[in-house]
Formats: C-alpha cells, sequence, structure tokens
C-alpha cells in the first residue's frame, strides 16, 4: 500500500524501526539499558523477524542482568541467521551465565563457525564474562 508521501507503507515501517534501532543503541551505548530494551522491542514490533534488534535487545537484557531474556532473544535471532555470530556469542554468554556448560559451548562452537566469528564471539564474550564471574 502506497503512502501518501509515495513511500510503500512496508518502507516506512522498516525506516521507523531502524530509527528505533538507532535510539536503542544510543541508549546501551549510555549504559542505560531497560530503555535501550524499550526501543529495540519497539523496532520488533514492526519488524519482529529481525535478527539484529533481536541480538541488540538480548545485549541489552544481558547487561540488565536478565541473562534468560537475553537468551531467548539471542536463541530466536540464530535460529532467523543461523550465520550471525555476534548472536551466537550473546546466547554463548547468556547460557553460561545461567549456568548450562555445554549450551554455552555449543553456542560458541556454532558462532566460531561462522564468518567473522572469532571476532563476533571472543569479542562480546570476553568483554562480558570478566575472572569475578568465572
Amino acid at each position: 500500500m502506497a503512502s501518501p508521501l509515495g513511500q510503500d507503507s512496508t518502507d516506512l515501517r522498516s525506516e521507523d524501526a531502524e530509527v528505533l534501532k538507532q535510539l536503542g543503541n544510543q541508549y546501551y551505548e549510555n549504559g542505560e539499558y531497560i530503555i535501550a530494551i524499550d526501543y529495540y522491542t519497539g523496532a520488533l514490533e514492526l519488524k519482529p523477524d529481525k535478527a539484529v534488534y533481536l541480538s541488540n535487545r538480548a545485549a541489552a537484557y544481558f547487561q540488565a542482568g536478565d541473562y534468560k531474556g537475553a537468551r531467548t532473544d539471542a536463541a530466536r535471532a540464530v535460529e532467523l541467521d543461523p550465520n550471525y555470530a555476534k548472536a551466537w556469542g550473546r546466547l554463548g554468554v547468556a547460557l553460561y551465565r545461567l549456568e548450562d556448560g555445554k549450551g554455552c559451548m555449543e553456542a560458541y562452537a556454532n558462532g566460531l563457525s561462522c564468518g567473522g566469528g572469532q571476532t563476533q564471539v571472543l569479542g562480546f564474550s570476553f568483554e562480558n564474562l570478566t575472572l569475578d564471574h568465572v
């Protein structure tokens, strides 16, 4: 369906979702994880099958201490895009915090097998797993 501006409503939804994601990223970078979650949720309401939005919200959930929420979103992200190494890393670190060592190792192995996996998986993991959590 075309909008009065000559854009397809699907295009507008995508653009709106991307704006919400960018706002979420800004709040995430400022350490305001709960607000970031709200923006990522808004983006997902417009584009529910966007792996990047799920992965970003997983990271925000993780930082806010909601490891189950992080696991759920990261698992859905890798279901949608099995080659998304960063989402595998986010799933792995969430599973680690939930004391699922086997699941954690499987997630890391899957992420490491993706293109760019070493950087994406190990970077997020080492940032978020410090010695006080080992």
